[in-house]
């Protein structure tokens, strides 16, 4: 008979105990990489929080996209201007640009793929995140 998995309990100094705390884990490999390197620490920001957001998004309803199978479609998240700038104050409302160039470089250095472009309606883009940070060459 195998053991049920203990939830992980954060230490105290990663968390204020909240039962609904996400984290999001950042891998050794993953900070030595090259690309990661080129990131400016603004753009290594916003891929934390965009982690932090696909996790806190996990046990909503998401859209379903057809192109995408089932562990793709776990990797979604969304990130508008409301969550940006008002929910984790990364940027401030008259410096909207800085988001769209950060995000550009997320998505141009393999962190996060763009999935669903819906700015031209006004809704939530979705994007994904992405292993192709791996294999992209700057």
């Amino acid at each position: 008979m195998s053991r049920k998995k203990e939830k992980y309990k954060p230490k105290v100094f990663e968390s204020m105990g909240n039962s609904d705390d996400v984290s999001a884990n950042i891998y050794m490999s993953m900070l030595m990489h090259e690309n990661w390197k080129a990131l400016t620490k603004n753009q290594q920001v916003l891929y934390l929080y965009c982690k932090v957001q696909m996790y806190a998004e996990k046990r909503k309803p998401k859209p379903e996209i057809r192109q995408l199978d089932e562990s793709q479609q776990k990797l979604l998240f969304t990130m508008n201007r409301s969550k940006y700038i008002n929910l984790y104050g990364l940027y401030s409302e008259g410096n909207r640009q800085s988001f769209k160039k950060d995000m550009s470089a997320l998505i141009n250095l393999g962190f996060v793929e763009l999935i669903e472009d819906n700015s031209h309606r006004q809704c939530k883009n979705i994007y994904m995140l992405s292993d192709s940070w791996r294999y992209k060459k700057q």
